[in-house]
């Protein structure tokens, strides 16, 4: 197939992942923009650092076991990359410990996440 006609059908189809395809490869078939892993770690790092932002000043009646007497001094993006780094933690392990947090805090309304208990 000439590579004129292999683009023409990229454009018209996605390219998929399959046993012989990786998701890192249709991702730039499809000319889609791939973040590495530890990229990804300090998104979500971040965005789970905004969110401590705002519930460190909510007063928390209720404790946890998860909960230390102090709060790290580790930053959250810094502590998502170590994590990847140490443990080769993959995109889907890290997406799959938001989804984590998401339903702990709706299923457990009083738990709220906080410095004192994020890194546990």
């Amino acid at each position: 197939m000439t590579t004129r006609r292999r683009s023409e059908l990229n454009e018209n189809f996605l390219v998929l992942q399959s046993d012989t395809i990786r998701y890192e490869q249709a991702y730039r078939l499809n000319k889609l923009e791939f973040l590495c892993t530890i990229e990804l770690a300090e998104i979500i790092g971040t965005v789970l650092g905004e969110i401590l932002k705002r519930t460190d000043k909510v007063a928390c009646s209720v404790s946890s076991v998860f909960d230390s007497k102090f709060p790290s001094r580790v930053s959250m993006p810094t502590y998502l990359t170590k994590l990847v780094e140490n443990f080769k933690c993959s995109q889907e392990a890290l997406i799959l410990a938001m989804i984590y947090i998401d339903r702990l805090t709706v299923s457990r309304p009083k738990f709220v996440i906080q410095s004192r208990n994020i890194h546990k």
